[in-house]
């Protein structure tokens, strides 16, 4: 199997043990307030289909109720960068370069792995960048301001990482975007001396 192909294969291993244990964790976490204002967007987005409300209108209220269901979530939003940075930073740190998939897959990271160039990395891959100005955006912004800015994040960040993925598949060393940033790269686990 080549690189490309196991390093797509650990970071699928990656976000499915993530995955499976952020919804073990929210299981245990209520969401009565989040149940109602999803209801609301249901409700709103139904008003637009049945020509009831208007293109901007719908927008206006779509924008509302994101902010305030995100707003309801920051606890999530928390929890989520918790999880992620403790998997995809301190534990390669720990382990010396590995995550769950990487160690599964036969892949490594190597160069300077540290806090700092962790964090870089991940800033990109791993929707970190993404989940720290959401927390922080809930509560400095409004909500129109809120909601178009995560889209236009949410844009950028869908795009890096598209690009990352071409530069992985495309390029002879096999870098992509936050390879480059951190200093690292994954490589098997035989080339590491």
């Amino acid at each position: 199997m080549k690189i490309r192909t196991k390093r797509l294969s650990a970071y699928l291993i990656d976000l499915l043990i993530i995955g499976l244990f952020l919804m073990i964790i929210y299981y245990f976490i209520p969401i009565n307030k989040e149940v109602d204002i999803q209801n609301n967007i249901t409700k709103i987005t139904e008003n637009l289909l049945n020509n009831e409300i208007g293109k901007l209108d719908y927008f206006k209220e779509y924008s509302q109720n994101i902010y305030l269901l995100d707003k309801s979530r920051v606890i999530f939003l928390a929890l989520n960068t918790l999880i992620i940075m403790l998997y995809f930073i301190i534990l390669p740190i720990i382990t010396k370069g590995y995550t769950l998939g990487l160690y599964i897959s036969g892949l490594k990271l190597k160069g300077l792995i540290n806090i700092k160039n962790m964090f870089l990395r991940n800033l990109i891959t791993s929707g970190l960048l993404y989940l720290i100005l959401s927390i922080v955006l809930v509560y400095l912004t409004s909500n129109l301001l809120y909601f178009s800015l995560l889209t236009i994040l949410g844009f950028i960040q869908f795009l890096l990482v598209i690009i990352s993925t071409f530069m992985i598949i495309y390029r002879h060393d096999l870098r992509g975007i936050q390879d480059m940033i951190s200093g690292t790269e994954v490589i098997k686990n035989n080339e590491v001396k």
